[in-house]
């Protein structure tokens, strides 16, 4: 599945019916695990929850796979604090250029020296996006993924 470019999440409709599932997936998982429930509202709410989870450590330089909306918000959110190095999707299979920094192939990272950098996962594709990057030989300790 290709996850950049699927049009239907710029549906509002579609967007706020998969938010709506994120929130009430997440609460059902935090309440069998007796921890607090997330507190959103709705769908618009479902990035900045997914934002809010991740723990950066400001040591560590940072790829985010991810150049849809929530990769552009993450990377307005840390940009000032955290070093971002570049990006990465699945569908790069170049080196370009998004936001003034350097788009990488997956290939491209996987030439690099490993550890040097942490992949930050900035989808709402989690599971998909990560075992994609397991699939590709990248370390789960280099992959960074939001906590619900």
């Amino acid at each position: 599945r290709v996850h950049d470019y699927n049009h239907w999440f710029h549906n509002r409709g579609k967007y706020d019916e998969f938010g709506q599932f994120v929130v009430s997936s997440a609460n059902k998982y935090r309440r069998e695990h007796q921890l607090i429930e997330v507190p959103l509202s709705n769908a618009d709410s479902v990035r900045e929850y997914m934002y809010s989870t991740i723990v950066l450590d400001s040591n560590d330089k940072f790829i985010i796979f991810g150049t849809g909306g929530f990769g552009r918000y993450l990377y307005n959110h840390i940009r000032t604090s955290y070093e971002v190095i570049g990006f990465t999707n699945s569908q790069a299979t170049q080196e370009g250029i998004f936001h003034n920094l350097p788009l990488f192939s997956l290939e491209q990272l996987l030439a690099k020296d490993e550890g040097w950098f942490k992949v930050i996962i900035a989808s709402e594709m989690i599971g998909e996006i990560q075992f994609l990057l397991l699939s590709k030989g990248f370390h789960h300790n280099c992959i960074i993924t939001p906590q619900f």
